[in-house]
């Protein structure tokens, strides 16, 4: 019995210290070189769905590949494609990030 509660404490320590550790930002804000999961894309309509049709889809890995002076457009490549991206629609598609430091 002890032994049973001793591994679903580390099971529970665990996953917080998981949870704690992700938090999710913009496509924006990864540094070039650096890769993610797409964890959703905010808003509605017309511009949200341009970005699900180019495959920036939930699940999707994405890796930023290089940054035009001022940022401002993103190469990534998601699911393997090549895209660029405006600012603006980089930072609707959220990812989730891994803290190093915890």
């Amino acid at each position: 019995m002890i032994m049973i509660n001793i591994h679903a404490r580390l099971a529970i320590d665990f996953i917080s210290w998981w949870h704690s550790s992700m938090r999710e930002i913009g496509l924006d804000e990864l540094p070039v070189g650096s890769s993610s999961i797409i964890r959703s894309i905010l808003g509605q309509g017309r511009q949200a769905r341009e970005l699900l049709t180019l495959g920036l889809v939930p699940g999707v890995a994405v890796q930023v590949l290089r940054r035009a002076f001022g940022g401002d457009p993103l190469e990534v490549s998601a699911g393997g494609h090549p895209l660029c991206l405006r600012r603006e629609q980089s930072r609707r598609v959220r990812v989730t990030t891994v803290s190093a430091a915890s």
